[in-house]
């Protein structure tokens, strides 16, 4: 019987540099954004059209009713959330 260092010893795992890594996220996600703006051309549905018509319908509320501070703090929510969200993500 072999000694239990002996399967340590001999068993290596891959080295993945991390260019490579980088490299295959930006892949990724070069290649969902192309199939999405695809999908979007063809009339699909999807979440970021969504989002893009009721900024529309928000912008257009805003004008009518001259609701600028209704603006303003929806702006300034959305920059807390994006800054909590950003920090939270690299910790």
């Amino acid at each position: 019987s072999q000694p239990s260092s002996y399967c340590v010893a001999t068993r290596r795992e891959a080295y993945v540099p991390p260019h490579a890594t980088v490299a295959a996220g930006a892949a990724n996600l070069a290649f969902y954004q192309l199939q999405m703006s695809r999908r979007e051309r063809r009339g699909a549905d999807s979440w970021r059209k969504t989002q893009a018509a009721a900024r529309v319908d928000w912008c257009r509320h805003v004008f009518a009713t001259e609701g600028w501070l209704y603006a303003v703090q929806t702006l300034r929510n959305g920059i807390t959330a994006n800054t909590f969200q950003a920090s939270t993500v690299l910790t």
